[in-house]
């Protein structure tokens, strides 16, 4: 039997604390994606049929996409 494998609807930007509110700025005013303000204080967009979420991580030095 073959395993059947599908994505999930979210996308996870993993992003240092020192680059958080240029990413964000990034995804919604030059990007121009649509917020997802039902959340809060989680910060996500509309991507298509998907969900982008950014999250603040301490100890990373650079953006991870999980």
């Amino acid at each position: 039997m073959t395993p059947s494998f599908s994505p999930g609807r979210n996308i996870a930007v993993k992003v240092p604390p020192h680059a958080y509110e240029a990413t964000v700025r990034f995804y919604r005013d030059v990007l121009g994606l649509r917020p997802l303000d039902d959340h809060l204080p989680h910060i996500g967009f509309a991507f298509g049929g998907m969900q982008l979420w950014i999250d603040r991580v301490a100890g990373l030095s650079q953006a991870e996409v999980w």
